[in-house]
């Protein structure tokens, strides 16, 4: 009896974790999705949002796990490497924000991977609040709309 009332009590902790192992893949999808999303008639398009300080490096897991980690720039380049790629995604929309905090540095290089993604596909840049680095890199896109009247000065 003993021993049937082990195994009963593994095989409820195994089910419990697979359960909860299930439970954790569906929310961290549902919670970062792909960043790809569907327009009318179907056609696909990659949304891409740069604003605030844009780290150099991943969040750690731990961070990630218990908030929305800030995109690194090696991800979101990868990200539009892929997308650039993609057959399914048809063109790449970029929110442009304020950079305070980001270099010219890092503005140049997704300024490079935005003029390699509109290569192949057109790349829609939206600006909300504008400088110097924020222009520069809203023009790597083949269009550029802005909130205000008056974008540029």
């Amino acid at each position: 009896m003993k021993r049937r009332t082990v195994w009963l009590g593994v095989a409820v902790v195994v089910a419990i974790a697979v359960l909860g192992a299930g439970v954790g893949a569906v929310l961290l999808v549902l919670k970062f999705g792909d960043g790809a999303r569907t327009a009318s008639g179907g056609k696909r398009y990659l949304e891409v949002e740069l604003r605030g300080e844009i780290p150099d490096e991943p969040a750690s897991d731990l961070d990630a796990f218990f908030s929305r980690p800030r995109p690194s720039l090696p991800g979101i380049i990868e990200g539009l490497e892929r997308a650039r790629d993609d057959s399914d995604i048809t063109a790449v929309v970029v929110k442009v924000g304020l950079l305070p905090g980001t270099g010219w540095g890092k503005v140049q290089e997704l300024r490079t991977a935005i003029l390699r993604v509109r290569e192949k596909k057109p790349v829609i840049g939206f600006i909300e609040d504008a400088g110097n680095r924020e222009y520069y890199l809203a023009s790597a896109c083949s269009k550029v709309y802005c909130a205000r009247r008056r974008c540029w000065p």
